[in-house]
């Protein structure tokens, strides 16, 4: 790993820590992999060994670096948990270490047995709720709320599924899917019809497992194609391309 000599700036060990944060991003370290010793990272990056642990410290406080202690102690990379790829999207997408094919690749695996689940084991008050938030939605003028309502439909219907640790996985996945949209900037649509999660309803209201997960199968294909599309657009805004 070579690092740079971060030259004269006010704050140096976050500059430090930004160089070092961003060469976990690009997978230039990777998790697990100890750095050099304060000694030599001071001398590649030409600041002090005080400035080099305050680096470390403020990576320890993120998470993406855990420090040992004693004679075979050192700084160790961290593994990266699904906060810091949250916090950290816009980065790990501009660097291709995120794409929206690795969430369609979650989300056409997990959402059709989880509707297909919902349709078998929904409560009549899981799916009066999912009625009245489809109304509301439908009623929503405020893109940003309706986004949020949207994703809350597929929420709704993972806590209505019966299996708590699919119920979770999808909690994830909508994570994932809301920052992507939001990062992406597709402020002025929304990507998908609100007749959509409408026929999806219909499908868990009248118990048809099958019909409401190929209904959901296709509904998040057709999203996905549209995402694909935001994130070519915003990759050659973002770099030139």
């Amino acid at each position: 790993m070579t690092l740079k000599a971060v030259g004269r700036q006010e704050n140096l060990y976050e500059a430090v820590a930004s160089q070092l944060r961003e060469a976990v991003l690009n997978g230039t370290l990777k998790p697990g992999q100890t750095l050099p010793n304060e000694t030599e990272l001071a001398r590649q990056m030409a600041v002090s060994r005080p400035v080099i642990r305050e680096a470390l410290r403020f990576l320890q406080a993120q998470g993406l670096v855990r420090i040992n202690r004693g004679t075979k102690g050192g700084a160790v990379v961290g593994q990266v948990d699904h906060l810091f790829l949250l916090e950290n999207i816009a980065d790990l997408i501009r660097l291709r270490r995120l794409t929206v094919e690795h969430l369609v690749q979650v989300r056409q695996f997990v959402e059709p047995e989880v509707f297909r689940l919902a349709a078998q084991h929904a409560s009549d008050q899981d799916l009066e709720d999912l009625e009245r938030l489809v109304e509301r939605t439908d009623q929503e003028e405020d893109l940003d709320l309706k986004r949020e309502l949207n994703a809350e439909f597929h929420r709704q219907v993972g806590r209505a599924c019966g299996n708590p640790i699919y119920a979770a996985l999808v909690n994830r996945v909508l994570d994932f899917t809301l920052a992507f949209v939001n990062t992406l900037k597709p402020r002025h649509l929304i990507l998908h019809k609100d007749e959509e999660h409408r026929l999806i309803l219909r499908a868990l209201q009248k118990r048809n497992p099958r019909r409401a997960s190929q209904l959901l199968l296709k509904h998040v294909r057709a999203l996905n194609q549209q995402m694909e599309e935001l994130e070519a657009t915003w990759l050659q805004m973002e770099l030139g391309d």
